[in-house]
């Protein structure tokens, strides 16, 4: 019985992915992925709160995560208390990078800013969250 427990978990955990730590994929409500900036990335939405996780994944043997960026805050506020509410929109894979758009909307009853971002990727390296002034909805 020991024997087929052990071949048993051999054979199966070879094929299972390799995974963030941080990521809890069982509670993601969106997953996607396309090529940016010459590296395959990989973006996370959860259940759980209103970050965005951005991984680089390696494309050479065995797929596993090479940077991963965690966006839980937005000029120096978490979305989880430095807002009313806050998500991301319009998620696209560019040459350049990860292009989105950011929604805030702040304690202060100032109503919903929508802001154009991008995560510029270049050489399979991730540098931050980068937006622009907020836009009015069309």
């Amino acid at each position: 019985m020991m024997r087929f427990g052990l071949l048993l978990l051999f054979i199966v955990f070879p094929f299972a992915p390799v995974r963030a730590e941080s990521v809890d994929y069982s509670s993601a409500s969106e997953i996607n992925s396309g090529r940016s900036g010459g590296a395959l990335a990989r973006y996370i939405k959860t259940f759980e709160n209103d970050c965005l996780i951005i991984e680089i994944i390696s494309v050479k043997g065995k797929l596993k995560v090479l940077e991963s960026l965690n966006l839980c805050s937005f000029e120096g506020k978490p979305f989880s208390t430095g807002f009313a509410d806050a998500g991301f929109q319009d998620i696209t894979f560019k040459k350049d990078g990860i292009h989105l758009i950011l929604s805030v909307t702040p304690l202060e009853p100032t109503g919903e800013q929508l802001r154009k971002c991008s995560i510029p990727i270049a050489d399979g390296k991730m540098s931050g969250l980068h937006c622009s002034n907020p836009f009015e909805q069309k």
